[in-house]
């Protein structure tokens, strides 16, 4: 009987967390039992701060999903509001990508 292979869904929201998470997509994506799904999130996706989805990109990575947190400024209500955002929408995105498992690298905020 042959594993089927298990898709693991890596979720990155700035350069800070890729920076850390990029040695774990590569081992993920070259281990041939794994399939790797990546979704953008947060910074990533923001004009004003780089739009690093770029670099995910160009370090060979497909982009699974975005999901936009459509954060409007660094108010303590649109903080909140964007957490909601983004947890609604990224429901919504692992709903179609379904996942065997999501790796999210947890920080302070």
């Amino acid at each position: 009987m042959t594993a089927s292979r298990r898709t693991i869904c890596v979720a990155t929201g700035s350069r800070a967390d890729y920076g850390h998470l990029a040695p774990v997509l590569r081992a993920i994506a070259a281990e041939p039992v794994l399939k790797l799904q990546v979704l953008a999130t947060g910074q990533h996706l923001e004009p004003r701060f780089g739009e690093t989805l770029n670099e995910i990109i160009a370090d060979g990575f497909a982009i699974d999903a975005e999901v936009s947190l459509d954060l409007a400024d660094d108010t303590p209500q649109a903080m909140a509001r964007a957490v909601g955002t983004g947890v609604s929408r990224s429901a919504d995105a692992l709903a179609i990508l379904k996942p065997d498992i999501v790796l999210v690298l947890g920080d302070r905020f």
